[in-house]
Order: C-alpha cells, then sequence, then structure tokens
C-alpha cells in the first residue's frame, strides 16, 4: 500500500514537472517571438503592431502627458478622468489664479484606471485637491481600451504591471511584454500638438453634433474603484472634488447620465461626497464653444476652467 501510494507521488511529481517544462518552453517561444516581432521593422515600426490587431504603439498624447509628469513636484492640484478632462481643465488658467496644476486626463479613463493612477501620484504632502470627472460612458464601458493605452504609455514599469493584472487580458499581457521589450526606444508617433502640464486643447471646432444611441448599463467593477479612490484620497486628507463638466447637448432626450447620478448616489452618501453636476448647465459655456457633446473648445475649456476656480477650487484649497 506504502509502495502504491509513493508511487503515484511519484508519478505526479513527474506530470508537474513534465508540465512546468512545457510551460518554461511556451514561455520562451513566446518571448522569443515578441522579441523578434518587436525588433524588426517595417516602415520604421515594430512588426508586432501588423502581426496582432488591437495593439496601442507606444507615443501619443498619454505617452507625452506622463513622460513630462515629474512625481516629485508639489502640485496643489491634480486632474484625473477622461478626454473631457484633458481636453476641459486648462492649466493656464489654473496657474493665472495662483494655483499649480497637472492634467492627468488620458483619453477613456475608466474608474478602474483612475483609482491606479491616484494611488500612484497622489502623495501625502504633494498635493492638496484631486479634481475627478464623471461620465456616464466612461463608467459604463470596459476599461480595457484606456489600459492598453497606460500599460504602453505610463512612466513607471510597476504601475504598468499593476494596470495589466487589473485588466488581465491577453491583450494587455502583450502589451506590457511589448513595453519591456521597446523600453528604451523612441516612441512611434508623437500628438500633433504640444501639451501643457497635461492640457490638450480641443483644435477641431467644427461643432459636431452627432449623437450615437449608446445606452448606459451598470458596470459594478468602476462603481468599487470610483468609491476606492475617494477613500483612498480621504484617508491621506487629500480634497477630492467631483464633477460632471457641462454637455447640453449631450443630454438631449438622454437618461443615461441621470442613471449612473442614481448608481453613484449611495457611493455619494457613504463617502459624504458631494457631485458638482453641470452636464445641463448653459451657463457657464456659451453653446458654441463645444466642439462635440462631449468635449469643450479651448475657449470652452478657458471658460469652465475659471468658473471651477471662482466657484469650488477657491472655497476648498488656496494656492500657496
Amino acid at each position: 500500500m506504502i509502495d502504491s501510494k509513493q508511487t503515484l507521488v511519484a508519478d505526479l511529481l513527474r506530470l508537474a514537472m513534465k508540465g512546468l517544462a512545457f510551460l518554461i518552453i511556451c514561455l520562451g517561444i513566446y518571448l522569443l517571438l515578441l522579441f523578434t516581432l518587436t525588433h524588426i521593422k517595417v516602415t520604421g515600426n515594430p512588426l508586432i503592431y501588423r502581426a496582432s490587431q488591437g495593439l496601442v504603439p507606444k507615443g501619443g498624447f498619454t505617452y507625452a502627458r506622463f513622460k513630462d509628469y515629474d512625481p516629485k513636484v508639489k502640485y496643489d492640484i491634480l486632474a484625473f478622468g477622461s478626454s473631457r478632462v484633458n481636453r476641459g481643465i486648462n492649466p493656464r488658467v489654473f496657474e493665472d489664479a495662483g494655483y499649480t496644476i497637472y492634467n492627468l486626463g488620458t483619453d477613456n479613463q475608466t474608474p478602474v484606471n483612475t483609482e491606479l493612477l491616484v494611488k500612484q501620484y497622489v502623495k501625502p504632502g504633494h498635493c492638496k485637491l484631486v479634481i475627478m470627472d464623471v461620465y456616464d460612458k466612461i463608467f459604463s464601458r470596459s476599461s480595457l481600451e484606456s489600459a492598453a493605452d497606460l500599460i504602453q504609455n505610463l512612466n513607471d514599469d510597476k504601475l504598468a504591471f499593476r494596470m495589466t493584472v487589473a485588466n488581465m487580458d491577453f491583450r494587455t499581457i502583450n502589451l506590457l511584454g511589448i513595453r519591456m521589450m521597446l523600453k528604451n526606444t523612441s516612441p512611434n508617433f508623437m500628438g500633433d500638438t504640444k501639451l501643457y502640464k497635461g492640457y490638450r486643447f480641443k483644435a477641431d471646432e467644427k461643432n459636431d453634433f452627432s449623437g450615437d444611441k449608446y445606452i448606459y448599463k451598470t458596470n459594478k467593477k468602476n462603481l468599487q474603484e470610483f468609491e476606492a479612490a475617494i477613500k483612498y484620497l480621504q484617508s491621506i486628507n487629500v480634497a477630492v472634488l467631483v464633477v460632471c463638466q457641462p454637455m447640453p447637448h449631450y443630454n438631449i432626450n438622454n437618461d443615461n447620465q441621470k442613471k449612473l447620478l442614481d448608481d453613484l448616489q449611495p457611493i455619494l452618501a457613504a463617502t459624504n461626497t458631494q457631485l458638482h453636476d453641470f452636464s445641463n448647465d448653459t451657463t457657464i459655456v456659451a453653446l458654441e464653444d463645444f466642439a462635440d457633446e462631449s468635449h469643450l473648445t479651448m475657449h470652452g475649456a478657458e471658460l469652465y476652467s475659471q468658473y471651477l476656480i471662482d466657484n469650488l477650487v477657491s472655497k476648498m484649497i488656496q494656492p500657496e
């Protein structure tokens, strides 16, 4: 009986060792293939981007935004959220009022992404106030698209790894591998305009209000991470300003934002946080100062930024 048990254990160990060897061989083949595809270039770009669909190249506005950000600098304000933030909150307006600010809004940034960014970049004594923009599309969608962009372009390898784990998907694993293979290379492309403290002005001012048939759906993970970000900021005594910037064109015959607000109410109540919802407000920014349903023009961003300073920020913190 003892011999049969020992034989079984030995067989299981051999099977486990064979399985481990197989995994190591597969990993080696994967890394070799990844190395080859990232170091062979076609028309100046790594072949990997042609060999696999859905990969985000290194470069663009997210790359520039985080490359220029210095975590050692103390800022009065850090701003987080989607492209509505990086095109809607203008640091120059805040600086004219005496505030130091950096805009860390990235395209399609969801609360899952925001929570990781907030915990990485908001440290006690280095920031007084965090501005977070809430928007139903961002709360409804998967964080994968934003994570793919961030994994490739963040300025911190550990944060890129955490972003990969939080959005575990074969594409994000590929992007983390590509990031490490291309770590010391120049970006594949740069944005068509230069950022200022992370802010990207909306150059296209053709007022395009085409709309879509998107319907809001509750995403519990995004709601949980939104609450986690607020609780983290409260735990380190950093003030948080939760806003929804004006978007009256988008809200016409649209109850998506109302559905989001219904989902947010328990979180806001539990954290004793106020949401300043300007989504239907037509007094802060003129209707012609919208580039599309969700984004402000450069002039619109100046008006909105000044409104935040005069009516909210100046009552929460004072510049140095």
